[in-house]
């Protein structure tokens, strides 16, 4: 879940999602995945941010990813999506910089987007810090 830029992992997802279960349930513990979940995913029968995922087993909700993936969380997801529509007016204008080694892993999805933006004719760029 969280690594030094040396690359070693310094907190593993059991131990976040432990801490945020130790925390306070119901998104408040006032952690990522509770923040992520109260701001990009739906709100449960219970008034409450569904879970993306049971802190205690990690069994992922299908449910949850598909609608935190279809409501703007996942922004490589949107622009394929849409982007016969809106990639028109985006030609050029897409500039992403991020860390090769970003503590939270999300040089990553930075990497698929890259690769989705290579199948169009974007023109954008994108840089991690060790191109720069």
């Amino acid at each position: 879940m969280m690594r030094t830029p040396e690359g070693q992992v310094r907190v593993t997802m059991r131990q976040m999602s432990q801490l945020e279960d130790a925390l306070g349930g119901h998104g408040r513990s006032a952690q990522q995945f509770e923040a992520w979940e109260a701001v990009y995913g739906p709100v449960g029968a219970d008034g409450y941010p569904k879970p993306l995922f049971d802190k205690k087993t990690g069994k992922v909700d299908r449910e949850v990813a598909l609608y935190m993936r279809d409501h703007g969380y996942d922004l490589t997801y949107y622009l394929q999506q849409n982007w016969a529509r809106i990639g028109p007016q985006l030609k050029g204008k897409i500039h992403v910089f991020c860390g090769d080694m970003d503590n939270y892993y999300l040089n990553l999805a930075v990497y698929m987007l890259e690769e989705f933006l290579k199948t169009t004719d974007a023109g954008s760029r994108l840089l991690t810090t060790a191109g720069l």
